[in-house]
Protein backbone atom coordinates (compact mmCIF):
# COMPACT_ATOMS: atom_id res chain seq x y z
CA UNK A 1 0.00 0.00 0.00
CA UNK A 2 2.73 2.55 0.28
CA UNK A 3 4.27 1.96 -3.24
CA UNK A 4 4.48 5.61 -4.91
CA UNK A 5 3.42 4.21 -7.84
CA UNK A 6 0.50 2.50 -6.55
CA UNK A 7 -0.42 5.63 -5.26
CA UNK A 8 0.16 7.92 -8.07
CA UNK A 9 -2.17 5.36 -9.97
CA UNK A 10 -4.80 5.84 -7.87
CA UNK A 11 -4.43 9.61 -7.62
CA UNK A 12 -4.24 9.36 -11.58
CA UNK A 13 -8.10 7.47 -11.84
CA UNK A 14 -9.49 10.26 -9.00
CA UNK A 15 -8.15 13.01 -10.96
CA UNK A 16 -9.34 11.62 -14.29
CA UNK A 17 -12.53 10.51 -13.41
CA UNK A 18 -13.71 12.37 -10.94
CA UNK A 19 -16.05 10.51 -9.26
CA UNK A 20 -16.72 12.47 -6.19
CA UNK A 21 -19.92 14.24 -8.05
CA UNK A 22 -21.49 10.84 -8.31
CA UNK A 23 -21.11 10.11 -4.76
CA UNK A 24 -22.16 13.41 -3.85
CA UNK A 25 -25.35 12.65 -5.60
CA UNK A 26 -26.15 9.54 -3.94
CA UNK A 27 -25.74 10.97 -0.47
CA UNK A 28 -27.44 14.11 -1.09
CA UNK A 29 -30.79 12.62 -2.78
CA UNK A 30 -30.36 10.01 -0.09
CA UNK A 31 -29.96 12.88 2.79
CA UNK A 32 -32.68 15.13 1.47
CA UNK A 33 -35.56 11.78 1.40
CA UNK A 34 -34.38 11.67 5.08
CA UNK A 35 -34.55 14.88 6.06
CA UNK A 36 -37.85 15.28 4.90
CA UNK A 37 -39.84 12.18 6.69
CA UNK A 38 -39.46 14.52 9.89
CA UNK A 39 -42.12 17.02 8.19
CA UNK A 40 -45.64 15.87 9.29
CA UNK A 41 -47.98 17.08 6.64
CA UNK A 42 -47.66 15.11 4.01
CA UNK A 43 -48.43 17.94 1.12
CA UNK A 44 -45.74 19.85 3.04
CA UNK A 45 -43.51 16.78 2.68
CA UNK A 46 -43.89 16.26 -1.28
CA UNK A 47 -43.27 20.33 -1.61
CA UNK A 48 -40.25 20.34 0.48
CA UNK A 49 -38.70 17.06 -1.00
CA UNK A 50 -39.65 18.47 -4.68
CA UNK A 51 -38.19 22.06 -4.08
CA UNK A 52 -35.48 20.82 -2.21
CA UNK A 53 -34.10 18.25 -5.17
CA UNK A 54 -34.61 20.83 -8.28
CA UNK A 55 -32.56 23.68 -6.10
CA UNK A 56 -30.04 20.63 -6.17
CA UNK A 57 -30.64 19.98 -9.86
CA UNK A 58 -30.19 23.89 -10.31
CA UNK A 59 -26.71 23.57 -8.52
CA UNK A 60 -25.67 20.94 -10.85
CA UNK A 61 -26.74 22.23 -13.81
CA UNK A 62 -25.23 25.73 -13.18
CA UNK A 63 -22.54 23.76 -12.44
CA UNK A 64 -22.17 21.83 -15.18
CA UNK A 65 -22.20 25.27 -17.18
CA UNK A 66 -19.11 26.78 -15.53
CA UNK A 67 -17.32 23.95 -15.82
CA UNK A 68 -17.71 23.42 -19.79
CA UNK A 69 -17.89 27.28 -20.47
CA UNK A 70 -14.99 28.46 -18.12
CA UNK A 71 -12.93 25.33 -17.75
CA UNK A 72 -13.43 23.42 -20.93
CA UNK A 73 -13.10 20.42 -18.34
CA UNK A 74 -15.45 17.64 -20.16
CA UNK A 75 -14.30 14.92 -18.38
CA UNK A 76 -15.75 16.37 -14.96
CA UNK A 77 -18.57 17.41 -16.68
CA UNK A 78 -19.37 14.09 -18.08
CA UNK A 79 -20.10 13.41 -14.75
CA UNK A 80 -22.14 16.80 -13.57
CA UNK A 81 -24.04 15.60 -16.60
CA UNK A 82 -25.33 12.33 -15.12
CA UNK A 83 -25.84 13.85 -11.81
CA UNK A 84 -28.21 16.17 -13.18
CA UNK A 85 -30.12 13.40 -15.01
CA UNK A 86 -30.05 11.92 -11.80
CA UNK A 87 -31.02 14.55 -9.98
CA UNK A 88 -34.13 15.53 -12.42
CA UNK A 89 -35.17 11.70 -12.27
CA UNK A 90 -35.30 11.50 -8.57
CA UNK A 91 -37.93 14.43 -8.78
CA UNK A 92 -40.51 11.11 -9.80
CA UNK A 93 -39.77 9.39 -6.98
CA UNK A 94 -40.24 10.55 -3.36
CA UNK A 95 -44.04 11.31 -4.40
CA UNK A 96 -45.44 7.89 -4.35
CA UNK A 97 -46.92 8.27 -1.18
CA UNK A 98 -48.83 11.43 -1.85
CA UNK A 99 -50.31 9.88 -5.05
CA UNK A 100 -52.06 7.48 -2.74
CA UNK A 101 -53.34 9.79 -0.28
CA UNK A 102 -53.67 13.57 -1.96
CA UNK A 103 -53.60 12.50 -5.93
CA UNK A 104 -54.89 15.73 -7.14
CA UNK A 105 -51.67 17.38 -5.25
CA UNK A 106 -49.58 14.57 -6.39
CA UNK A 107 -50.30 15.85 -9.94
CA UNK A 108 -49.82 19.11 -9.66
CA UNK A 109 -46.50 18.59 -8.11
CA UNK A 110 -45.43 16.00 -10.73
CA UNK A 111 -46.60 18.23 -13.58
CA UNK A 112 -44.64 21.49 -12.39
CA UNK A 113 -41.81 18.80 -11.45
CA UNK A 114 -41.78 17.58 -15.02
CA UNK A 115 -41.87 20.78 -16.92
CA UNK A 116 -38.93 22.02 -14.60
CA UNK A 117 -36.79 18.77 -16.13
CA UNK A 118 -37.39 19.80 -19.35
CA UNK A 119 -36.66 23.29 -18.66
CA UNK A 120 -33.33 22.23 -16.95
CA UNK A 121 -32.18 19.59 -19.93
CA UNK A 122 -32.75 22.48 -22.39
CA UNK A 123 -30.69 25.23 -20.83
CA UNK A 124 -27.68 22.73 -20.04
CA UNK A 125 -28.07 21.58 -23.36
CA UNK A 126 -28.35 25.21 -25.02
CA UNK A 127 -25.98 26.79 -22.20
CA UNK A 128 -23.16 24.14 -22.75
CA UNK A 129 -23.26 24.47 -26.70
CA UNK A 130 -24.20 20.91 -27.18
CA UNK A 131 -26.42 20.18 -30.20
CA UNK A 132 -28.57 16.91 -29.32
CA UNK A 133 -30.46 15.44 -32.06
CA UNK A 134 -34.42 14.78 -32.00
CA UNK A 135 -33.43 11.10 -32.46
CA UNK A 136 -31.60 11.03 -28.77
CA UNK A 137 -34.38 14.15 -27.35
CA UNK A 138 -37.45 12.39 -28.46
CA UNK A 139 -36.27 8.60 -26.54
CA UNK A 140 -34.90 11.06 -23.74
CA UNK A 141 -38.38 12.92 -22.72
CA UNK A 142 -40.14 9.63 -23.69
CA UNK A 143 -38.94 8.00 -20.90
CA UNK A 144 -38.88 11.17 -18.83
CA UNK A 145 -42.73 11.13 -19.01
CA UNK A 146 -42.96 7.66 -18.16
CA UNK A 147 -41.16 8.26 -14.91
CA UNK A 148 -43.73 10.82 -14.09
CA UNK A 149 -46.31 9.94 -15.32
CA UNK A 150 -45.99 6.19 -13.83
CA UNK A 151 -47.11 7.14 -9.79
CA UNK A 152 -49.69 9.50 -11.52
CA UNK A 153 -51.67 6.47 -13.35
CA UNK A 154 -50.81 4.06 -10.50
CA UNK A 155 -51.94 6.18 -8.03
CA UNK A 156 -55.37 6.76 -9.58
CA UNK A 157 -55.74 2.94 -10.32
CA UNK A 158 -55.39 2.51 -6.58
CA UNK A 159 -58.13 5.69 -5.49
CA UNK A 160 -60.34 4.30 -8.14
CA UNK A 161 -60.18 0.37 -6.44
CA UNK A 162 -58.60 -1.18 -9.86
CA UNK A 163 -57.52 -4.16 -8.24
CA UNK A 164 -56.13 -5.52 -11.57
CA UNK A 165 -54.89 -2.40 -12.88
CA UNK A 166 -52.71 -1.31 -10.01
CA UNK A 167 -51.28 -5.02 -9.45
CA UNK A 168 -50.09 -4.76 -13.51
CA UNK A 169 -48.86 -0.93 -12.73
CA UNK A 170 -44.89 -2.16 -12.15
CA UNK A 171 -44.93 -4.36 -15.72
CA UNK A 172 -46.97 -1.51 -17.55
CA UNK A 173 -43.97 0.64 -16.08
CA UNK A 174 -41.43 -1.62 -17.86
CA UNK A 175 -43.22 -2.02 -21.23
CA UNK A 176 -43.56 1.63 -21.53
CA UNK A 177 -39.92 2.48 -20.71
CA UNK A 178 -38.86 -0.31 -23.03
CA UNK A 179 -41.30 1.42 -25.89
CA UNK A 180 -39.54 4.34 -25.29
CA UNK A 181 -36.06 3.19 -25.58
CA UNK A 182 -37.63 1.62 -28.94
CA UNK A 183 -37.39 5.24 -29.63
CA UNK A 184 -33.32 4.92 -30.48
CA UNK A 185 -33.76 2.77 -32.94
CA UNK A 186 -33.02 5.62 -35.57
CA UNK A 187 -30.35 6.73 -33.49
CA UNK A 188 -28.21 3.44 -32.80
CA UNK A 189 -28.94 2.74 -36.52
CA UNK A 190 -26.84 5.83 -38.00
CA UNK A 191 -24.33 5.53 -34.82
CA UNK A 192 -21.32 7.96 -35.30
CA UNK A 193 -22.67 9.65 -38.03
CA UNK A 194 -25.17 11.48 -35.67
CA UNK A 195 -23.33 12.35 -33.45
CA UNK A 196 -20.49 14.41 -36.11
CA UNK A 197 -20.44 18.33 -34.41
CA UNK A 198 -22.34 17.60 -31.42
CA UNK A 199 -19.89 20.25 -29.98
CA UNK A 200 -18.27 17.62 -27.58
CA UNK A 201 -14.92 15.77 -27.74
CA UNK A 202 -17.09 12.88 -26.69
CA UNK A 203 -17.31 10.02 -29.15
CA UNK A 204 -20.04 7.34 -29.93
CA UNK A 205 -21.44 5.33 -28.65
CA UNK A 206 -20.32 6.75 -25.10
CA UNK A 207 -21.80 9.61 -25.96
CA UNK A 208 -24.69 9.87 -25.56
CA UNK A 209 -25.64 6.47 -25.01
CA UNK A 210 -24.53 6.23 -21.71
CA UNK A 211 -26.79 8.94 -20.83
CA UNK A 212 -29.60 6.13 -21.61
CA UNK A 213 -27.84 3.15 -19.59
CA UNK A 214 -28.00 5.19 -16.38
CA UNK A 215 -31.50 5.77 -17.35
CA UNK A 216 -31.98 2.16 -17.68
CA UNK A 217 -30.31 1.23 -14.82
CA UNK A 218 -32.96 3.58 -12.82
CA UNK A 219 -36.29 2.21 -14.48
CA UNK A 220 -34.97 -1.05 -13.38
CA UNK A 221 -34.69 0.21 -9.68
CA UNK A 222 -37.92 2.18 -10.30
CA UNK A 223 -39.98 -1.06 -11.26
CA UNK A 224 -39.48 -2.57 -7.67
CA UNK A 225 -40.35 0.72 -6.20
CA UNK A 226 -43.64 0.86 -8.03
CA UNK A 227 -44.45 -2.59 -7.13
CA UNK A 228 -43.97 -2.30 -3.43
CA UNK A 229 -45.90 1.24 -3.57
CA UNK A 230 -48.88 0.51 -5.32
CA UNK A 231 -49.42 -3.26 -5.79
CA UNK A 232 -51.94 -5.11 -3.34
CA UNK A 233 -49.54 -7.72 -2.03
CA UNK A 234 -47.10 -6.16 0.34
CA UNK A 235 -45.72 -10.18 1.95
CA UNK A 236 -42.71 -9.85 -0.71
CA UNK A 237 -40.25 -7.37 -0.41
CA UNK A 238 -37.53 -9.06 -3.08
CA UNK A 239 -36.62 -8.04 -6.05
CA UNK A 240 -38.78 -9.71 -8.86
CA UNK A 241 -36.43 -10.11 -11.85
CA UNK A 242 -39.47 -10.63 -13.97
CA UNK A 243 -40.19 -7.36 -13.87
CA UNK A 244 -36.95 -6.39 -16.27
CA UNK A 245 -38.14 -8.65 -19.16
CA UNK A 246 -39.69 -5.88 -21.18
CA UNK A 247 -36.40 -3.37 -20.73
CA UNK A 248 -34.18 -6.76 -21.91
CA UNK A 249 -36.12 -7.36 -24.70
CA UNK A 250 -35.57 -3.79 -25.82
CA UNK A 251 -31.94 -3.59 -25.27
CA UNK A 252 -31.88 -6.98 -27.59
CA UNK A 253 -33.76 -5.26 -30.23
CA UNK A 254 -31.28 -2.06 -29.84
CA UNK A 255 -28.45 -4.45 -30.36
CA UNK A 256 -29.62 -5.77 -33.79
CA UNK A 257 -30.85 -2.33 -35.25
CA UNK A 258 -27.02 -1.04 -34.41
CA UNK A 259 -25.94 -3.88 -36.96
CA UNK A 260 -27.93 -2.10 -39.93
CA UNK A 261 -25.50 -2.87 -42.64
CA UNK A 262 -24.21 -6.10 -41.45
CA UNK A 263 -20.95 -4.68 -40.07
CA UNK A 264 -20.99 -5.24 -36.68
CA UNK A 265 -22.11 -9.33 -36.92
CA UNK A 266 -20.87 -9.39 -33.03
CA UNK A 267 -23.31 -7.02 -32.09
CA UNK A 268 -26.45 -8.76 -33.62
CA UNK A 269 -24.45 -12.13 -32.68
CA UNK A 270 -24.15 -11.50 -29.07
CA UNK A 271 -27.90 -10.57 -29.13
CA UNK A 272 -28.91 -13.87 -30.41
CA UNK A 273 -27.20 -15.77 -27.81
CA UNK A 274 -28.23 -13.47 -24.73
CA UNK A 275 -31.65 -14.10 -25.46
CA UNK A 276 -32.38 -16.92 -23.61
CA UNK A 277 -30.98 -15.79 -20.66
CA UNK A 278 -33.97 -13.19 -20.42
CA UNK A 279 -35.80 -17.04 -19.50
CA UNK A 280 -33.40 -16.71 -16.19
CA UNK A 281 -35.99 -13.94 -15.16
CA UNK A 282 -38.99 -16.43 -14.80
CA UNK A 283 -38.19 -18.79 -12.69
CA UNK A 284 -38.59 -17.65 -9.20
CA UNK A 285 -41.24 -19.71 -7.65
CA UNK A 286 -41.13 -22.28 -10.51
CA UNK A 287 -42.06 -20.16 -12.85
CA UNK A 288 -44.95 -18.03 -11.22
CA UNK A 289 -42.90 -15.62 -10.01
CA UNK A 290 -43.94 -13.48 -6.15
CA UNK A 291 -45.81 -10.61 -8.14
CA UNK A 292 -49.25 -10.27 -7.18
CA UNK A 293 -50.27 -10.89 -11.05
CA UNK A 294 -49.44 -14.29 -11.12
CA UNK A 295 -52.86 -15.53 -11.14
CA UNK A 296 -53.60 -13.46 -14.21
CA UNK A 297 -50.69 -14.43 -15.60
CA UNK A 298 -51.38 -17.98 -14.88
CA UNK A 299 -54.47 -18.08 -16.56
CA UNK A 300 -53.49 -15.97 -19.97
CA UNK A 301 -50.09 -17.33 -20.44
CA UNK A 302 -49.59 -20.92 -18.28
CA UNK A 303 -47.08 -18.92 -16.40
CA UNK A 304 -44.36 -16.56 -15.90
CA UNK A 305 -41.81 -18.71 -18.16
CA UNK A 306 -44.36 -19.87 -20.79
CA UNK A 307 -44.23 -15.84 -21.36
CA UNK A 308 -40.58 -15.45 -21.53
CA UNK A 309 -40.25 -18.42 -24.37
CA UNK A 310 -43.17 -16.60 -26.11
CA UNK A 311 -41.46 -13.47 -26.09
CA UNK A 312 -38.05 -15.12 -27.18
CA UNK A 313 -39.65 -17.11 -30.03
CA UNK A 314 -40.99 -13.66 -31.28
CA UNK A 315 -37.48 -12.10 -30.75
CA UNK A 316 -36.09 -14.81 -33.08
CA UNK A 317 -38.76 -14.50 -35.87
CA UNK A 318 -37.96 -10.88 -35.97
CA UNK A 319 -34.03 -11.32 -36.19
CA UNK A 320 -34.90 -13.72 -39.24
CA UNK A 321 -37.17 -11.15 -40.97
CA UNK A 322 -34.37 -8.59 -40.01
CA UNK A 323 -31.95 -11.49 -41.91
CA UNK A 324 -30.06 -12.53 -38.92
CA UNK A 325 -27.65 -15.02 -39.59
CA UNK A 326 -28.69 -18.16 -37.54
CA UNK A 327 -31.96 -16.72 -36.22
CA UNK A 328 -34.14 -19.44 -38.04
CA UNK A 329 -32.48 -22.18 -36.49
CA UNK A 330 -32.53 -21.05 -32.92
CA UNK A 331 -36.17 -19.46 -33.72
CA UNK A 332 -37.13 -23.47 -34.29
CA UNK A 333 -35.21 -24.72 -31.85
CA UNK A 334 -36.86 -22.46 -29.44
CA UNK A 335 -40.38 -23.65 -30.48
CA UNK A 336 -39.51 -27.02 -30.56
CA UNK A 337 -38.16 -26.64 -26.93
CA UNK A 338 -41.23 -24.67 -25.95
CA UNK A 339 -43.52 -27.70 -27.43
CA UNK A 340 -41.35 -30.05 -26.12
CA UNK A 341 -41.39 -28.92 -22.41
CA UNK A 342 -44.93 -29.03 -21.80
CA UNK A 343 -45.03 -25.59 -20.03
CA UNK A 344 -48.80 -24.63 -19.45
CA UNK A 345 -50.26 -22.52 -21.57
CA UNK A 346 -52.92 -21.00 -19.78
CA UNK A 347 -55.82 -19.22 -22.16
CA UNK A 348 -54.56 -21.71 -25.32
CA UNK A 349 -54.67 -24.71 -23.13
CA UNK A 350 -58.31 -23.98 -22.62
CA UNK A 351 -58.58 -23.60 -27.13
CA UNK A 352 -57.45 -27.25 -27.20
CA UNK A 353 -54.03 -26.21 -27.54
CA UNK A 354 -51.37 -29.07 -26.67
CA UNK A 355 -47.22 -28.69 -26.69
CA UNK A 356 -47.01 -31.22 -29.73
CA UNK A 357 -48.70 -28.21 -31.57
CA UNK A 358 -46.03 -26.06 -31.39
CA UNK A 359 -43.54 -28.64 -32.57
CA UNK A 360 -45.75 -28.94 -35.72
CA UNK A 361 -45.66 -24.64 -35.67
CA UNK A 362 -41.33 -25.54 -35.58
CA UNK A 363 -41.87 -28.37 -38.25
CA UNK A 364 -44.03 -26.27 -40.71
CA UNK A 365 -40.73 -23.39 -40.23
CA UNK A 366 -37.86 -25.81 -40.78
CA UNK A 367 -39.66 -27.10 -44.01
CA UNK A 368 -39.89 -22.84 -45.19
CA UNK A 369 -36.50 -22.82 -44.05
CA UNK A 370 -35.53 -25.44 -46.33
CA UNK A 371 -37.25 -24.32 -49.01
CA UNK A 372 -35.83 -20.99 -49.72
CA UNK A 373 -32.67 -23.01 -49.74
CA UNK A 374 -33.84 -25.81 -51.42
CA UNK A 375 -29.70 -27.26 -52.37
CA UNK A 376 -29.22 -26.39 -48.71
CA UNK A 377 -28.29 -30.04 -47.36
CA UNK A 378 -28.20 -28.82 -43.80
CA UNK A 379 -31.12 -27.18 -44.11
CA UNK A 380 -33.13 -30.34 -45.14
CA UNK A 381 -31.00 -32.26 -42.77
CA UNK A 382 -32.47 -29.99 -40.24
CA UNK A 383 -36.00 -30.46 -41.23
CA UNK A 384 -36.11 -34.09 -41.07
CA UNK A 385 -34.81 -34.03 -37.30
CA UNK A 386 -37.36 -31.47 -36.28
CA UNK A 387 -39.97 -33.43 -38.18
CA UNK A 388 -38.58 -37.23 -36.56
CA UNK A 389 -38.53 -35.37 -33.20
CA UNK A 390 -41.86 -34.24 -33.51
CA UNK A 391 -43.40 -37.82 -33.97
CA UNK A 392 -41.61 -38.69 -31.11
CA UNK A 393 -42.82 -35.38 -28.83
CA UNK A 394 -46.49 -36.49 -30.19
CA UNK A 395 -46.33 -39.91 -29.02
CA UNK A 396 -45.24 -39.02 -25.25
CA UNK A 397 -47.59 -36.38 -24.91
CA UNK A 398 -50.25 -38.51 -26.38
CA UNK A 399 -49.50 -41.59 -24.13
CA UNK A 400 -48.72 -44.01 -26.66
CA UNK A 401 -44.77 -43.49 -26.46
CA UNK A 402 -42.84 -46.36 -27.96
CA UNK A 403 -44.37 -47.18 -31.01
CA UNK A 404 -44.03 -43.30 -31.61
CA UNK A 405 -40.41 -43.41 -31.19
CA UNK A 406 -40.02 -46.44 -32.93
CA UNK A 407 -41.70 -44.45 -36.03
CA UNK A 408 -39.90 -41.10 -35.31
CA UNK A 409 -36.76 -42.85 -35.69
CA UNK A 410 -37.65 -44.78 -38.78
CA UNK A 411 -38.58 -41.94 -40.17
CA UNK A 412 -35.47 -39.98 -39.51
CA UNK A 413 -33.35 -42.55 -40.78
CA UNK A 414 -36.05 -42.46 -44.09
CA UNK A 415 -35.32 -39.11 -43.63
CA UNK A 416 -31.54 -38.38 -43.95
CA UNK A 417 -31.30 -40.90 -46.56
CA UNK A 418 -33.65 -39.67 -49.19
CA UNK A 419 -31.78 -36.19 -48.66
CA UNK A 420 -28.65 -37.78 -48.93
CA UNK A 421 -29.19 -39.67 -51.98
CA UNK A 422 -29.46 -36.35 -54.21
CA UNK A 423 -25.84 -34.64 -52.24
CA UNK A 424 -22.35 -35.28 -52.74
CA UNK A 425 -21.49 -33.35 -49.81
CA UNK A 426 -18.84 -34.45 -46.87
CA UNK A 427 -21.97 -34.35 -44.55
CA UNK A 428 -24.15 -36.23 -47.14
CA UNK A 429 -21.50 -38.54 -47.48
CA UNK A 430 -21.24 -39.23 -43.53
CA UNK A 431 -24.60 -39.47 -43.13
CA UNK A 432 -25.10 -42.20 -45.62
CA UNK A 433 -22.48 -44.01 -43.97
CA UNK A 434 -24.05 -43.89 -40.43
CA UNK A 435 -28.10 -44.79 -42.30
CA UNK A 436 -25.93 -47.70 -43.81
CA UNK A 437 -24.47 -48.63 -40.11
CA UNK A 438 -27.87 -48.08 -38.54
CA UNK A 439 -29.28 -50.38 -41.19
CA UNK A 440 -27.38 -53.02 -40.23
CA UNK A 441 -27.59 -53.13 -37.02
CA UNK A 442 -31.25 -52.72 -36.59
CA UNK A 443 -32.03 -56.07 -39.14
CA UNK A 444 -29.16 -58.06 -36.59
CA UNK A 445 -31.07 -56.18 -33.68
CA UNK A 446 -34.21 -57.65 -35.40
CA UNK A 447 -32.99 -61.34 -35.93
CA UNK A 448 -31.41 -61.64 -32.60
CA UNK A 449 -34.45 -60.29 -30.48
CA UNK A 450 -36.47 -62.44 -32.61
CA UNK A 451 -34.62 -65.54 -31.67
CA UNK A 452 -34.23 -64.78 -28.23
CA UNK A 453 -38.10 -64.27 -27.59
CA UNK A 454 -40.46 -67.39 -27.39
CA UNK A 455 -42.89 -65.97 -29.67
CA UNK A 456 -42.05 -64.21 -32.57
CA UNK A 457 -41.70 -59.93 -32.29
CA UNK A 458 -40.42 -58.70 -35.22
CA UNK A 459 -42.51 -60.12 -38.60
CA UNK A 460 -40.26 -61.06 -41.59
CA UNK A 461 -42.11 -59.14 -44.03
CA UNK A 462 -40.55 -55.50 -41.85
CA UNK A 463 -36.94 -56.96 -43.05
CA UNK A 464 -37.68 -57.89 -46.45
CA UNK A 465 -39.79 -54.33 -46.94
CA UNK A 466 -36.22 -52.75 -45.69
CA UNK A 467 -34.58 -54.83 -48.19
CA UNK A 468 -36.49 -53.87 -50.83
CA UNK A 469 -36.11 -50.05 -49.79
CA UNK A 470 -31.94 -50.47 -49.71
CA UNK A 471 -31.98 -51.87 -53.10
CA UNK A 472 -33.43 -49.00 -54.33
CA UNK A 473 -31.61 -46.86 -52.70
CA UNK A 474 -28.64 -48.60 -53.70
CA UNK A 475 -29.84 -48.07 -57.63
CA UNK A 476 -30.49 -44.54 -56.40
CA UNK A 477 -27.11 -43.54 -54.90
CA UNK A 478 -25.53 -46.11 -57.16
CA UNK A 479 -22.80 -47.03 -54.19
CA UNK A 480 -21.61 -50.41 -54.26
CA UNK A 481 -21.43 -50.36 -49.93
CA UNK A 482 -25.21 -50.37 -50.78
CA UNK A 483 -25.31 -53.68 -52.27
CA UNK A 484 -23.55 -55.13 -48.79
CA UNK A 485 -26.71 -53.83 -46.73
CA UNK A 486 -29.31 -54.69 -49.17
CA UNK A 487 -27.54 -58.10 -49.28
CA UNK A 488 -27.42 -58.08 -45.26
CA UNK A 489 -30.93 -57.17 -45.41
CA UNK A 490 -32.37 -60.02 -47.21
CA UNK A 491 -30.21 -62.07 -45.39
CA UNK A 492 -31.68 -61.54 -42.19
CA UNK A 493 -35.48 -61.24 -43.67
CA UNK A 494 -34.56 -65.26 -44.63
CA UNK A 495 -33.41 -65.84 -41.21
CA UNK A 496 -36.29 -64.37 -39.66
CA UNK A 497 -38.17 -66.36 -42.27
CA UNK A 498 -36.96 -69.68 -41.44
CA UNK A 499 -37.44 -69.26 -37.57
CA UNK A 500 -41.02 -68.06 -38.29
CA UNK A 501 -41.32 -71.44 -40.77
CA UNK A 502 -39.89 -73.20 -37.45
CA UNK A 503 -42.55 -71.72 -35.06
CA UNK A 504 -44.88 -72.24 -37.48
CA UNK A 505 -44.19 -75.68 -39.62
CA UNK A 506 -47.66 -76.29 -41.56
CA UNK A 507 -45.81 -75.09 -44.92
CA UNK A 508 -42.70 -77.10 -44.13
CA UNK A 509 -44.86 -80.15 -43.04
CA UNK A 510 -46.59 -79.51 -46.39
CA UNK A 511 -43.27 -80.04 -48.58
CA UNK A 512 -42.05 -83.04 -46.27
CA UNK A 513 -45.16 -84.44 -47.19
CA UNK A 514 -44.64 -84.92 -50.58
CA UNK A 515 -41.10 -86.02 -51.43
CA UNK A 516 -41.30 -86.56 -54.74
CA UNK A 517 -41.84 -82.92 -55.58
CA UNK A 518 -38.46 -82.72 -53.42
CA UNK A 519 -36.49 -85.59 -55.64
CA UNK A 520 -37.92 -84.05 -59.01
CA UNK A 521 -36.73 -80.14 -58.36
CA UNK A 522 -34.04 -81.49 -56.92
CA UNK A 523 -32.69 -83.55 -59.70
CA UNK A 524 -33.99 -80.36 -62.27
CA UNK A 525 -31.41 -78.29 -60.38
CA UNK A 526 -28.60 -81.34 -60.91
CA UNK A 527 -29.63 -81.68 -65.06
CA UNK A 528 -29.54 -77.76 -65.73
CA UNK A 529 -25.47 -77.61 -63.59
CA UNK A 530 -24.40 -80.20 -65.99
CA UNK A 531 -25.90 -78.82 -69.13
CA UNK A 532 -24.57 -75.19 -68.20
CA UNK A 533 -21.11 -76.74 -67.96
CA UNK A 534 -21.39 -78.41 -71.07
CA UNK A 535 -22.37 -75.50 -73.11
CA UNK A 536 -19.91 -73.08 -71.39
CA UNK A 537 -22.66 -70.52 -70.66
CA UNK A 538 -21.37 -69.96 -66.40
CA UNK A 539 -18.21 -69.03 -68.65
CA UNK A 540 -20.04 -66.39 -70.82
CA UNK A 541 -21.98 -64.88 -67.99
CA UNK A 542 -19.01 -64.74 -65.87
CA UNK A 543 -17.42 -62.58 -68.62
CA UNK A 544 -20.73 -60.26 -69.30
CA UNK A 545 -20.85 -59.58 -65.61
CA UNK A 546 -16.68 -58.09 -65.61
CA UNK A 547 -18.15 -56.30 -68.49
CA UNK A 548 -20.59 -54.70 -66.81
CA UNK A 549 -18.75 -53.93 -63.91
CA UNK A 550 -16.07 -52.40 -65.78
CA UNK A 551 -18.63 -49.92 -67.59
CA UNK A 552 -20.97 -49.42 -64.37
CA UNK A 553 -21.88 -46.25 -62.97
CA UNK A 554 -21.67 -47.65 -59.37
CA UNK A 555 -18.53 -46.13 -57.61
CA UNK A 556 -17.08 -47.63 -54.82
CA UNK A 557 -18.18 -46.68 -50.91
CA UNK A 558 -21.19 -45.66 -49.72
Amino acid sequence: MNDPNHLRSIARVLYTQNPFYLISCGFTIYGLQAATLSIGDMFSRGVVLSVALSAYAVLMAVTVIAVVRCGKVWDDARSIFLVVLISLVSLSVGLDELCVLNWNAAVLLLSCSFLFSVVTAEAVLHFCRIRFRLGYRLPLYAILVVFFAAPVVAGYALNQQWMGDRNWSAMLFSCAVAASMLLLVPAVRYGRAWTHGSGTPWSWPCYPLSLFVILIVLAGLRTHAIWMSFSADYLTVSFEPFLLMPIGLAILVLLIESDRRGRFRRRAATALFLAPALLLLSFRNDGQTFLPTRSELQDVFGSATTLCVAVVAVFYCYTWIRRVRGSAVLLIATLFAFGASQLPLGMAATWGAEGWMICVVALSIAFLYAVLKPRSDKRWFLFVTVSAASIAVAGIQTNDANRWIVASAASWLAGTMLVAAFSDTPLARIVRVCSATASVCLAASAVAWNLDQAEPVVSPMFLLAAGIVAMIYCLAVRRTGWLYVTAIQFACAIVLFIADGRENASWIAFVQSYWPIQVGMGSFLAGLSITSFKTGIHRQLGYQLRRHRRKSSFRKGF
